[in-house]
């Protein structure tokens, strides 16, 4: 689920449904995240909510999926350049 372009409602509802059929195994949701810099975090919360989206910390994220049902959830770790962070959680 891209969460920058989906608004909190919409994830909220969206969540539970996408997590169940879409995978076996594996569900996730993106999001924007900047490096450990003021400027650059609220340059991408701007992004996010220029774009119609919700803003998430991992833990935000790891709680939305679990209450959609997922469980081994957890942020991805990144060190790619990207400012795009996933969070993943397993189907029970």
């Amino acid at each position: 689920m891209p969460a920058p372009f989906l608004s909190q409602t919409v994830l909220e509802a969206a969540a539970p449904p996408s997590c169940q059929p879409a995978s076996r195994w594996l569900a996730y949701l993106g999001r924007y995240a900047s490096p450990a810099d003021p400027l650059a975090e609220a340059i991408g919360n701007l992004r996010t909510v220029r774009g119609g989206g919700t803003t998430l910390t991992d833990n935000d994220a790891i709680a939305l999926l679990a209450r959609a049902g997922l469980v081994s959830v957890r942020a991805i770790p990144s060190d790619w350049a990207f400012p795009i962070r996933f969070v993943a959680g397993q189907r029970t």
